[in-house]
């Protein structure tokens, strides 16, 4: 059974630049597992890797707790 992660933020970095002028950009979400993630972001062309950070309580970026890539995904808590 994949561990749901709750309450965290996501910073996608793509192949190309995006409309607010960077590669990158931050997604939050609720809840979600290690597996869904893979199997959504991976789907997307031009996806290159993203990084999950823990969601503080104030709403800002706490530290990062894993990564996915093309071939890798991580969970480091």
């Amino acid at each position: 059974m994949s561990k749901k992660l709750k309450n965290g933020l996501l910073k996608v970095t793509f192949s190309h630049i995006l409309a607010n002028g960077t590669n990158s950009c931050w997604f939050k979400f609720k809840e979600a597992s290690l597996q869904y993630l893979c199997y959504y972001w991976r789907s997307k062309e031009a996806f290159r890797y993203l990084k999950i950070y823990q969601k503080l309580d104030d709403g800002s970026c706490g530290p990062k707790i894993g990564y996915i890539t093309r071939d890798k995904a991580e969970l480091n808590f």
